[in-house]
Order: C-alpha cells, then sequence, then structure tokens
C-alpha cells in the first residue's frame, strides 16, 4: 500500500528494487554499455592510484606500507570467514525476497563485527609471528573497516543485481579519492605516518556506506523467517573453498616476506608490485 500522501511505502520501494526482470528487455546493449563504464572507470581508478602513490611514496617511509600490507593480509584471512560470498549469492539468485535479503544483510553485519573481535583477540599473536609491535594496533585499526563495509556489502549487491554500472563506479571512485586524500592530508599536515594508510581504509569503507545508502533505496527489515535463509547462506558457503585459493594466490607471499624479512623489505615489495600491476588491472578490470 502506499503512504497517505501517495508515494511509495518502504515495502513497495524494497520489493521494486528486488525484482530485476524488467532488465532482461535490452540486456544486450546495457551489457556493452556497462564495458565501457567500467573501463573508463578503471582508468581513472589506476590514475588515481598512481598519484596516491607518488604523493605517499615521498611522505612515507617503506616500514609503513609493509606494516599496514601485514594488516591488509591478515585482514583478507579473516575476511574470508565474514563474508563468504554473500553479497554474490545477492547478486546470483534468481528469486530474492524481501526475508532473504534482510537476513544476508544482518549475517553480513554480524560476521563484520565478529571479524572485528577476531582480529583484536589475535593481535597478540600477530605481533608475536612478526615480531613487530605495531602490528597488532594496525591490524585492529584495518578492522574497523570490516562492519563499516558490512553496511555497504547487500545495498552494494543490489546495485549490482540492477546492473546500476555507472552509479557503482562512481560510488567507487568517490570512496577511492576520499580514502586517498585523507592519506595524503594525513601524512603530509599531520605525520601520521603508517596511520594515514589506516585512515585511508576506514574513510573509503565509510564514504561507501553513506553512498550506497544515498543511492539504494532498499532498506532492511525485520527478519520474521529465516527457514529459507539457510539456502542461501549454503549457496554463499560453496564459495569459500575459491576464495581460499584465491587469498593464497594474492596474499601469501607478502605473508611470508614480512614473517621472515620484516616489514621496511615488505614495503618495498608491495609498492613494487603494486606499480607493476597497475597496467595489468587496467586490461583484467
Amino acid at each position: 500500500m502506499t503512504s497517505p500522501r501517495g508515494r511509495p511505502t518502504q515495502a513497495e520501494r524494497n520489493q521494486a528494487f528486488l525484482d530485476v526482470e524488467h532488465l532482461k528487455v535490452g540486456l544486450g546493449k546495457r551489457t556493452t554499455r556497462a564495458v565501457a563504464i567500467v573501463m573508463g572507470a578503471q582508468m581513472v581508478r589506476i590514475g588515481i592510484q598512481l598519484v596516491t602513490t607518488f604523493f605517499l611514496a615521498r611522505l612515507l617511509i617503506p616500514s609503513d606500507f609493509g606494516l599496514v600490507t601485514v594488516g591488509f593480509t591478515v585482514l583478507a584471512l579473516i575476511s574470508l570467514f565474514t563474508d563468504l560470498g554473500m553479497t554474490s549469492v545477492t547478486v546470483q539468485m534468481k528469486n530474492l525476497d524481501q526475508n532473504t535479503t534482510s537476513a544476508l544483510f544482518f549475517v553480513n553485519l554480524a560476521m563484520g563485527i565478529a571479524g572485528l573481535v577476531a582480529l583484536i583477540a589475535a593481535s597478540p599473536l600477530l605481533v608475536w609471528i612478526f615480531r613487530d609491535e605495531h602490528i597488532g594496533p594496525v591490524a585492529i585499526g584495518l578492522a574497523f573497516s570490516m562492519p563499516i563495509g558490512a553496511l555497504a556489502a547487500q545495498h552494494t549487491a543490489l546495485l549490482m543485481r540492477n546492473m546500476k554500472w555507472g552509479l557503482i563506479q562512481g560510488l567507487l571512485l568517490a570512496s577511492m579519492a576520499m580514502g586517498s586524500l585523507t592519506a595524503v592530508l594525513g601524512a603530509w599536515l599531520f605525520d601520521l605516518g603508517y596511520w594515514a594508510l589506516v585512515a585511508q581504509a576506514i574513510v573509503s569503507a565509510a564514504t561507501q556506506v553513506i553512498g550506497v545508502w544515498w543511492s539504494c533505496p532498499w532498506r532492511p527489515s525485520l527478519v520474521r523467517n529465516w527457514s529459507g535463509v539457510s539456502k542461501a547462506i549454503g549457496t554463499s558457503v560453496n564459495l569459500s573453498g575459491t576464495m581460499v585459493l584465491g587469498y593464497l594466490h594474492r596474499q601469501l607471499d607478502n605473508f611470508l616476506i614480512g614473517w621472515r624479512y620484516g616489514s621496511t623489505e615488505l614495503g618495498y615489495y608491495a609498492r613494487g608490485y603494486s606499480l607493476l600491476m597497475m597496467p595489468l588491472n587496467l586490461v583484467i578490470g
């Protein structure tokens, strides 16, 4: 039912955004346009990354990058068990209802909070493994981006499901730009060192949350029946094997170099690898 003023109710807005049957019309043209949008955004993203890297390379020391790289490596490991591909389920489910989407939202949020708690508990172990007392606080600081990012996970997935490619890329670029600006200003004006990179991650995540909640009309509601949610969560768990292999492929080198040689050498390696991947990411993206 509509509101007294004739405006759609929140339930109607939710249902309209969950229904994607209309997207089958003109799907080929929409997909072609999406390719152009993503490629253009990828070029802008690489430009932002290059400029940010050049500035931060002059403002920070290699060990700063190494410490944060270790933190991100551990964060990625914890994320394997907090995300479990639930956003992919939202994008790919043929019939998606309000109850299931809301349940996935709350599970995402709970897992993000659990990931933060797990990293706080594991911080003494990280200090022992990497033999650096700074690793623990950095990992905890980065971990705060997990529950923040969880608030945007289902909304971003719904935007993808609705093929809002221009909006998605705009939000990603805005969050990246805000995070990069925070890092540069923090290192330049306030001499924050590696904390500037931690602030970059948190500000990027917070900007993404604000952007998707403003752009996506869907809102979570009370979950009245959890019985149908188990199938969706079961599907997401099946994706975890691929996610573990992907983690080992992308992050194991950082873990081993940080453990064996320390944060300074890892900082050099991480920055060099990042520069190497920039032109490749233009094509891969």
